[in-house]
């Protein structure tokens, strides 16, 4: 339903919606606009299709005969021809291409492998032996003077309870032995020496044994036991876990006296006082305390059997001793044995 004054908006005949009381000039102008905006549709359009329809009719041209003819000398080369194998040149740079190396200082590698090293130690679940492993050495033999050795003894002889120098004339002092003859001490009774041997393939990890040898009558440490008997060679020779300690006694006389190896804890001195010598000998000091404490088994050799008796007796070393053996005839050898055993 219409009112009394209704109010309708009228189109004109191009399709502007115009408001009702709008002048004859306004409607003209929208007129205007509005035929103008379908040209400049078809300018855009016509510039969208003009370049392409060129393109299209390039490619639709058949190729001139300078094309044709390049074409066919080119289909005509071979495989290799056409795709050359790389020469040894193009694979690597020339002197001049090359980079030149740097060389770096010693100082710089140290530093770099210093740099390079692992923030942690690798810990072994092995057990660790006591000492170190023995480094590869030669059997060693040698002459040591010991405080503790039998001589030079200025106390009493045991057996009578007398001095021992119970002879002077002038300044020099002696012995008279058993029959009679006088041993004099500047002679006699002054070396103090020891003869020490550690063979090649003695291992103070496994069990072992020092041997005392006490040698006998009318003998000195390096004519007789070194040389003559070969008591160092025989230890090596026999394979035993063994070393040798063997003290001078009587400087090549017919006299068997102990020397300081009468006092009780003689033996046990001479020993001790000898273990950082082998320690020495066999090449690392550290295991001076094994030889200290290591088994001893007692040789007397001939006239040595008095000197064994009294170690024996009164040494000192208590249970450490393992064995004795003696006396031998000094006319035959001694012999070691593969089980550590010495026999005449």
């Amino acid at each position: 339903m219409v009112g009394d004054d209704p109010k309708f908006q009228t189109f004109d005949r191009v399709g502007q919606v115009m408001p009702l009381g709008a002048t004859p000039h306004a409607r003209a102008q929208a007129a205007q606009h509005y035929r103008a905006r379908p040209r400049l549709r078809r300018i855009a359009l016509l510039a969208a299709l003009v370049p392409l329809s060129l393109a299209l009719v390039q490619c639709g041209k058949a190729p001139n005969a300078e094309m044709l003819a390049a074409n066919s000398q080119d289909s005509a080369a071979s495989f290799d021809e056409r795709f050359p194998a790389l020469q040894f040149k193009d694979r690597f740079p020339s002197e001049n291409e090359s980079f030149v190396q740097r060389q770096f200082s010693d100082a710089s590698r140290k530093r770099s492998a210093q740099a390079n090293l692992a923030p942690y130690r690798v810990a072994s679940l092995a057990p660790t032996v006591p000492f170190q492993l023995p480094p590869i050495r030669e059997e060693q033999t040698t002459l040591v003077s010991l405080k503790s050795s039998a001589f030079p003894y200025l106390g009493n002889n045991p057996r009578t309870d007398e001095p021992f120098l119970n002879v002077s004339k002038g300044d020099r002092r002696g012995h008279r032995g058993l029959g009679g003859k006088v041993f004099w001490q500047d002679e006699t009774y002054n070396d103090n020496r020891a003869l020490m041997h550690v063979p090649e393939n003695f291992d103070i990890r496994k069990p072992g044994v020092i041997i005392v040898f006490f040698h006998g009558n009318g003998a000195t440490l390096e004519r007789d036991v070194r040389d003559r008997q070969l008591v160092p060679q025989q230890i090596s020779d026999s394979g035993v876990n063994a070393v040798l300690l063997a003290p001078q006694l009587a400087v090549d006389a017919a006299d068997s006296s102990a020397g300081k190896f009468w006092q009780p804890g003689g033996l046990k001195r001479f020993v001790a006082e000898s273990a950082e010598h082998l320690a020495g000998l066999y090449g690392n000091p550290g295991t001076a305390r094994a030889f200290a404490n290591m088994p001893v088994v007692i040789v007397g050799y001939s006239g040595g059997f008095m000197p064994a008796a009294w170690s024996l007796e009164v040494g000192g070393l208590g249970n450490r001793v393992r064995g004795v053996f003696g006396p031998a005839s000094s006319s035959v050898p001694i012999r070691i044995t593969q089980s550590g055993t010495m026999m005449n």
